[in-house]
């Protein structure tokens, strides 16, 4: 089409989204798209969505007769090479069944909100209505007409299918329902090749190109509903729909050599396991020497063939593929052990609330030792939602799984899959040592749930590709109310699965309450025995976070088997007084002003009936880093990166002091440490525990952590950072063990 005169140029970027220059995401992206999209327009819920991958090679003879008329556009892009259309070409074919088609109207107008909201209320009663799907599909970039309970919403995956031509091509043949389509016949046939602005024998033409004819009834081009040239389309590009069988034939021509069968197989079994296995999706990957079917039976022995060149830092091994597939079988065949946790009404996305009593967290531990499968079904607070007419959607509280179980291999970051979509990047840095985890969110189903769910709040907070969760997305800011309230939600969802390993087995309580007198309790400066009975009522005071720049330190407390009426914070060192006292009873911190000079705290908290007191804590002034430690870049291969910290000089190590690592994103925005956020990482789960010598965990928060020096010869190393920013680094001294 010709390009108007007084009409702003702006060449398409969407492809942007999906470029990757690793082959392996080059085929996941077509393979995830496409099958999405297919989930999407799901017809019978009773039924599989079945897809039909087809590779095959077409004559020059064809090649002329459908590409021709194409070429001299082609070569008026220099980014692209001009293929010989006289030499077979290899191409791809994309088909979907038990789908609805590219529904709607075929005039290239575009259908007003009103519209929009009678058909998505209408398609929530009947399964009869039709939706305004081809517009969408042909005529709309950037937006999409999926609305609350559909997987993708970004209107950008189309991409992908020219993006895997090497002459940005695709052509489209779509079978409709029987129902009334407005304005156009059942079945319909069409094509649209992506280029930038350019000259075409003295022409300015517009960056799409449309293999259509010309409509009597629309101004713009319209597909054909053409009987023979849809018989002859089915035969020329070997399409596996041969008869009327509602869906979307899909064809790639001058596929990427990058596509092969093998990648594949591969793509479809590492994205799509988790709907494949619940029996809502069946592939077929065939060319003319094989056919490859992966259904719910199948899977499994698919799975052997993968290839570790495939293998990716975000995807996963054969075997934790495989070891994913059995965990996720136990849950389908209820051969899980099933846990719940409990929550009030005015429940709090905040896992340090969170505790098992001993009986639970003993038989969970158990059965994780036992190699079972635990399912933990997991509440969310999801807050007040502004839906598309601004109007206010409550707050609601939803649920979804975490599954556990323990495995064969040193550690595995945690796979998260929302309604059957795999979110790749989701938070890298869940790693669970000898334990694989995965997290379901919403419905692989397909039926619709309620607007205000876990499942659409994550599925706003996406990118077009979805492969990450962030409260900065477009879609997100401005659609929940209180904003931090959005944002505690994604990082409850991104931190479950370590977090329930966490408090499943218990490690740092064990560490903290057992281990050193420093954290024992402690009756007028003669120390109990270490060791409290389980009944026992007890308080630990310790240091929660030290603020180099503002100069703060605060201090938290936790108490067991007693409820908190009230508190009095004590120093009793240098001197001895009351520094705060407070009433509340969900008051579990202070802030103080940092000092420079060695103090000691204790805290006493009240039931109402009797007084419990805390260990003794001892807070050092903050030693020099640059005296003591020496921090240095750390880079096990080209794709880690991290740091490891280890004595500038044996002499001055203070054994028996308490060392604090803090770490966060360099940051313009002031202080990076203090910018930290758990969407970055979570800093114990970048350890690398073979590189810990010469010191013992105290504790492990989420951006910090404290160790008690054993060795004046000790080093600690981390690793797995974002090799493309910087990570700053603050170690010092901020207590001793007595």
């Amino acid at each position: 089409m010709e390009h108007p005169r007084g009409y702003k140029e702006t060449d398409p970027t969407q492809e942007e989204f999906f470029s990757n220059a690793d082959v392996v995401k080059e085929v996941s992206s077509l393979v995830r798209e496409s099958i999405q999209n297919s989930l999407d327009e799901r017809l019978d819920l009773k039924k599989p969505v079945e897809m039909v991958f087809t590779l095959g090679a077409q004559s020059a003879k064809k090649n002329h007769q459908y590409f021709d008329a194409l070429l001299p556009h082609v070569e008026q892009i220099p980014e692209l090479e001009v293929p010989s259309l006289d030499d077979p070409a290899s191409f791809l074919v994309i088909e979907d069944f038990n789908t609805r088609g590219l529904e709607g109207s075929v005039n290239s107008e575009a259908p007003t909100n009103e519209t929009l909201e009678k058909v998505e209320r209408e398609s929530s009663l009947s399964a009869k209505s039709f939706k305004e799907s081809y517009f969408f599909f042909q005529w709309k970039s950037g937006k999409s007409n999926k609305g609350d309970g559909n997987k993708g919403s970004w209107g950008v995956g189309k991409v992908v299918f020219p993006r895997a031509s090497a002459i940005k091509a695709y052509l489209v043949y779509s079978v409709r329902r029987s129902n009334p389509q407005a304005d156009s016949a059942e079945n319909i046939l069409f094509g649209s090749a992506i280029y930038n602005y350019r000259h075409v024998k003295g022409v300015r033409y517009d960056p799409d190109c449309h293999w259509m004819v010309k409509s009597k009834s629309f101004k713009c081009p319209v597909p054909s509903t053409d009987k023979q040239s849809r018989s002859e389309f089915i035969k020329d590009w070997n399409l596996a729909r041969t008869k009327e069988e509602t869906g979307t034939s899909i064809v790639i021509p001058y596929c990427e050599p990058s596509i092969t069968i093998s990648k594949l197989v591969q793509s479809i079994i590492r994205d799509y396991f988790v709907n494949i296995l619940s029996g809502v999706l069946v592939c077929t990957v065939r060319d003319s020497d094989s056919v490859i079917v992966i259904n719910s039976k199948t899977i499994i022995s698919e799975i052997a063939d993968l290839d570790s060149d495939m293998t990716t830092r975000a995807s996963k091994t054969e075997q934790e593929i495989r070891d994913l597939c059995h965990m996720y079988l136990d849950k389908l065949q209820e051969k899980s052990v099933a846990f719940e946790i409990t929550h009030e009404q005015d429940f709090e996305n905040q896992w340090n609330l969170v505790e098992f009593d001993d009986a639970t967290r003993a038989e969970m531990e158990a059965a994780w030792e036992d190699y079972r499968t635990l399912e933990i079904i997991v509440p969310v607070s999801v807050p007040d939602m502004l839906n598309s007419k601004r109007q206010v959607v409550a707050e609601t509280i939803d649920e979804f799984v975490v599954l556990l179980k323990r495995s064969a291999g040193e550690s595995s970051t945690t796979l998260f899959c929302r309604e059957g979509i795999l979110i790749p990047n989701a938070n890298n840095y869940s790693k669970l040592q000898e334990t694989i985890s995965l997290v379901l969110v919403g419905d692989v189903s397909g039926a619709k749930s309620s607007i205000n769910t876990i499942a659409n709040l994550l599925k706003w907070s996406e990118g077009p590709s979805h492969e990450s969760w962030s409260s900065q997305g477009t879609k997100f800011k401005g659609k929940y109310k209180p904003i931090r309230n959005g944002e505690r939600a994604i990082v409850w969802v991104k931190n479950s699965a370590s977090s329930l390993m966490e408090l499943i087995r218990a490690v740092n309580e064990e560490v903290d309450l057992r281990s050193l007198s420093d954290y024992a309790p402690d009756d007028e400066g003669t120390k109990t025995p270490i060791g409290v009975s389980e009944d026992e009522p007890y308080v630990r005071l310790f240091l929660k976070q030290r603020n180099g720049d503002g100069r703060l330190v605060t201090l938290a407390w936790k108490c067991r088997n007693l409820s908190q009426n009230s508190f009095s914070l004590y120093r009793i060192s240098p001197t001895e007084h009351l520094v705060v006292k407070g009433l509340k009873e969900t008051f579990s911190e202070v802030v103080l002003s940092d000092s420079q000079v060695s103090e000691k705290y204790y805290i006493e908290i009240s039931d109402g009936t009797r007084v419990i007191r805390s260990n003794i804590l001892t807070l050092d002034p903050v030693s020099s880093t640059s005296e003591i430690f020496l921090i240095r870049d750390r880079f096990a291969n080209s794709r880690v990166a991290g740091f490891e910290i280890s004595p500038v000089d044996q002499n001055l190590v203070p054994i028996g002091a308490v060392l604090e690592v803090r770490a966060g994103y360099e940051s313009r925005q002031g202080n990076a440490i203090s910018k930290w956020s758990a969407e970055d990482f979570i800093l114990k789960n970048m350890m690398v525990n073979s590189f810990l010598h010469g010191l013992q965990i105290l504790e492990s928060g989420d951006e910090r952590m404290l160790f008690e020096i054993q060795s004046s010869n000790f080093s600690v190393a981390w690793e797995g950072f974002d090799s493309l920013r910087n990570v700053e680094v603050n170690a010092s001294i901020v207590g001793r063990v007595e």
